[in-house]
């Protein structure tokens, strides 16, 4: 039986979302004789195995009920940003790092495997991937139309920073600069988006040139600070990691704007409208699905 325990975005408030993350986290390790993927990324903390999982305060389904979820997830219309791409990619590498490690087999495994399937025939038969599909890439047209920046930091050099870097390199952009604690991975990708790279302990001296910043790492803590911020020059920065990458205190800074997450729900919002019916497309692809399974 197909079980699967967890929260999203659609449970909790987003600043909560990164305890649950650590939660789920902690809580895989000490899992034995079960088969489970663990699928975390910055919008959900979930746990898929072949027996119930029981943790306080989270979802429990099973059987056709936990299935089914797991084909929307995969499908993305289960996502903040319906039909994007990145979730399939997360979903792959959850399933793929469980088979490695050898806790996913039997109809665990056949499950996700029927489930990235489905994923790939729901974004190619339908158009609910159509248009601007992630939230990087909402995020920076926002920036790039409202302030123009030129100068642009990217902190984090994960899933996130890649893509809001890449979308920042088919802009006009005349330097990006990718930062990250593990400089090896800033350099690597600085190198694919022909920015450059530095240290994360550099931030201070940074932002000194910097027009805008792009945040999103998976530090537990706050990685910019009120008294990391030049204080008489103008700053937007956003804040896409969960939990919050940016100090609330920088938010009460005048020559700084701070954008988090939750401003992009009003877009989210819309977006949903517009794809409302090929959202119904891809329901039906996962109740046929889910007949041949069952």
């Amino acid at each position: 039986m197909i079980c699967q325990t967890g929260v999203s975005f659609k449970d909790i408030r987003i600043k909560s979302l990164g305890r649950a993350i650590n939660n789920i986290n902690d809580y895989t390790l000490s899992l034995n004789n079960i088969n489970f993927v663990s699928l975390v990324t910055c919008n959900r903390a979930e746990i898929y195995s072949d027996k119930p999982v029981r943790l306080n305060g989270y979802k429990i389904r099973q059987g056709k009920e936990a299935l089914g979820y797991l084909f929307k997830v995969a499908s993305g219309i289960d996502s903040m940003i319906i039909g994007e791409n990145e979730v399939a990619l997360q979903v792959k590498n959850a399933f793929e790092t469980a088979v490695k490690e050898d806790h996913c087999n039997g109809e665990l495994a056949l499950a996700f495997n029927r489930a990235l399937k489905l994923a790939k025939k729901a974004r190619s038969e339908t158009r609910i991937n159509y248009g601007k599909i992630s939230l990087p890439s909402i995020a920076v047209e926002l920036v790039i139309k409202r302030y123009n920046p030129k100068n642009v930091i990217v902190i984090g050099s994960g899933m996130l920073g890649g893509k809001i870097a890449k979308a920042l390199s088919r802009k006009n952009i005349d330097e990006i600069i990718v930062s990250n604690r593990h400089f090896k991975r800033a350099k690597e990708l600085a190198e694919k988006v022909n920015g450059k790279a530095a240290r994360l302990d550099d931030i201070k001296k940074l932002l000194k040139n910097a027009d805008a910043v792009f945040s999103a790492t998976a530090c537990p803590l706050p990685v910019l600070y009120k008294k990391d911020i030049p204080k008489n020059k103008k700053l937007v920065i956003v804040d896409l990691a969960v939990p919050y990458d940016v100090d609330k205190a920088i938010d009460k800074m005048k020559n700084v704007e701070v954008i988090r997450f939750g401003f992009f729900k009003k877009i989210i919002g819309e977006n949903k409208k517009m794809k409302k019916e090929e959202i119904k497309k891809v329901e039906k692809m996962i109740d046929d699905e889910l007949e041949r399974f069952y």
